[in-house]
C-alpha cells in the first residue's frame, strides 16, 4: 500500500505538471495520502478509519472531476466509476446496516468502494498513455 500510495503522489505531480488543474490533483493527491497511509490496518482503528476515509473520497472524487481532463468516452466511464464508488460510501455512511450493500458484509461493502477507483486508476493511467496526443495540457 505504502508503495501503491507513493507512487499515486509521484503521478499525481506528473498530472499537475502537465494540466495545471488543481481541480483534478487535489483530490488525486488525497487520494495517494489515503493509499499510502493503508500501512495501518484495521487493528489501528481511527487511524486506518481517516486514511481509508482520504482513499475512499479521494479516489472517487478524483474520477469524477478527472473528467475535465480526459476526451472520449472513457471521461464519461471515470463519472460513472466514481460515483458508483461514493455512492456506496455514502449509502453506508448514512444509512449504515439499512444500506442496500450492507447484505455483502463490510469486506463486500468496501469492494463496492475499491473496485470501481482501482478500474478508473487502471483506466486513467492507461488512458493519459495511450491517448498522449490527444490530451491537450492546459497552459
Amino acid at each position: 500500500m505504502f508503495i501503491c500510495g507513493a507512487l499515486v503522489l509521484i503521478a499525481t505531480f506528473m498530472v499537475q505538471q502537465t494540466f495545471h488543474r488543481k481541480i483534478v490533483t487535489v483530490p488525486l493527491a488525497i487520494f495517494g495520502l489515503g493509499v499510502l497511509g493503508g500501512i495501518f490496518n484495521g487493528s489501528w482503528g481511527g487511524i486506518h478509519a481517516a486514511f481509508a476515509m482520504m482513499a475512499f473520497m479521494g479516489g472517487g472524487i478524483s474520477a469524477i472531476v478527472s473528467y475535465k481532463v480526459l476526451v472520449g468516452p472513457y471521461r464519461y466511464i471515470s463519472v460513472v466509476l466514481g460515483v458508483t464508488a461514493l455512492l456506496v460510501l455514502f449509502s453506508y455512511i448514512f444509512m449504515g446496516e439499512d444500506s442496500p450493500f450492507a447484505v455483502f458484509g463490510l469486506g463486500g461493502l468496501e469492494r463496492w468502494i475499491v473496485y470501481p477507483v482501482i478500474l478508473w486508476t487502471i483506466g486513467f493511467g492507461g488512458h493519459l498513455m495511450g491517448q498522449g496526443q490527444m490530451v491537450t495540457p492546459r497552459a
